[in-house]
């Protein structure tokens, strides 16, 4: 029971994150153009952010707890 609730709360948070995939696809192509490498790091989560995001085959049990902490930020 409990994991039906855990796996329906991840799935609406899943749905919810993913109305950010515009701009982080926006966010990426400006950190490519830029020459700043200092934002090197900032770009690599933003496209491994992305890759979760826009995977939808993919099932990361510990993506909930970063969806949830980062939604609250």
């Amino acid at each position: 029971m409990e994991g039906d609730q855990q796996e329906e709360t991840y799935q609406q948070k899943f749905r919810e994150m993913q109305k950010y995939i515009p701009f982080l696809e926006m966010m990426i192509q400006r950190l490519e153009r830029s020459s700043d490498k200092s934002r090197e790091a900032q770009l690599i989560k933003m496209k491994s952010l992305l890759s979760i995001l826009s995977n939808t085959k993919k099932k990361y049990v510990m993506f909930l707890k970063y969806l949830i902490l980062i939604s609250e930020v």
